[in-house]
């Protein structure tokens, strides 16, 4: 088995097999239900990425793709044609985002530099911007004092819309532009329409966690620029829970945000107006890091996270948990399912 904190693994899974949570949340609160457990898992603590490709006829684990000489942190798979499949992943050892093309059909993976900036603070996760061929960055510097400049925002420019898998193709890496400095920025998303950017922000004092916010701008169509930063939601006025980072986000074709609550075992869904919709509690996870959409209709919410076994942070397992109560499918598996690339 190769070193797991080097690889992506490629989580694909019969659904009618899994148990799912109850479709009717009561009191604003839903539980999700375990189906990746440490009697079943591949996956080592440390787990980040999470996205949404295809499915098949049984629960697999395998290695999607492996670089001995990097960590991957946040991953998007993007359209492509037929059985090949194209995916980006963040790199924080080398301060760049990687392009992975695995070609059908002898299913070979080959990967390029899609984006890098020796200025970079460690991209931790992606957000794209489907239509427009845009991929934001956040990253961060885990120090006990965080200062501004532990944190950044990034912005790649591909040479065509990502459902253009011609025209977006690169064959070298585009130009990465920074768009800001922050305290640690994690959890990243784009409104289904492209209009806005939502972007966590937290900060460390005297080793503790003391701040976790969730900032939103607009984005300009025409150049990808973010203006008219404003507070979404601070979670230490929301319910005190300022010390429990945010990590991973991902919206609804509604343009709900889901964001999970690293520490805290939970998911919150929020509407587009910073309205709390729903908490969704894990089972087996407290430290949940990444979240997508999947599912024969996309309306399935993976949350992964290390699993809850005791284990100081960097030992023990991965887990994931399932949830299936949401109305409306992922954007990202909606893109990816009923829009054409071509």
């Amino acid at each position: 088995m190769p070193n797991l904190r080097n690889v992506l693994l490629l989580l694909t899974v019969t659904w009618q097999n899994l148990v799912a949570a109850s479709e009717t949340p009561s009191c604003g609160v839903a539980m999700a239900r375990s189906f990746l457990t440490l009697d079943n898992t591949l996956f080592g603590p440390r787990i980040e990425a999470a996205s949404v490709s295809d499915q098949s006829s049984d629960i697999e684990q395998k290695v999607f793709f492996g670089d001995p000489n990097s960590t991957f942190n946040g991953m998007r798979f993007l359209p492509s044609l037929g059985e090949s499949v194209r995916a980006l992943a963040a790199d924080p050892t080398k301060g760049q985002v990687l392009q992975i093309d695995k070609c059908a059909p002898d299913g070979k993976s080959t990967s390029q530099v899609f984006c890098k900036d020796a200025e970079m603070v460690e991209p931790n996760d992606l957000a794209v911007a489907y239509l427009a061929g845009r991929v934001y960055l956040s990253g961060q510097n885990y120090d006990a004092d965080t200062e501004v400049g532990d944190g950044d925002l990034w912005m790649c420019q591909a040479p065509a819309s990502f459902l253009d898998t011609a025209g977006s193709a690169i064959k070298e890496p585009v130009k990465a532009i920074r768009l800001g400095v922050f305290g640690r920025t994690n959890g990243i998303e784009v409104s289904p329409d492209e209009k806005t950017l939502y972007l966590s922000e937290a900060f460390n004092s005297n080793g503790s966690v003391v701040s976790n916010k969730i900032w939103k701008f607009e984005i300009d169509p025409a150049t990808g620029l973010v203006s008219n930063k404003a507070l979404f939601v601070d979670f230490q006025v929301l319910d005190g829970t300022g010390d429990v980072d945010v990590d991973g986000m991902r919206v609804d074709v509604d343009g709900n945000l889901f964001v999970t609550r690293n520490g805290a075992g939970q998911v919150l869904k929020f509407s587009s107006e910073g309205e709390v919709l729903l908490r969704i509690n894990l089972e087996g996870i407290v430290e949940a890091t990444n979240l997508e959409f999947g599912g024969p209709v996309g309306k399935s919410l993976i949350v992964l996270g290390k699993c809850d076994d005791g284990s100081p942070w960097s030992e023990g397992k991965g887990c994931a948990n399932i949830w299936e109560g949401n109305p409306s499918p992922g954007h990202a598996f909606h893109v990816l399912k009923y829009i054409t690339a071509y």
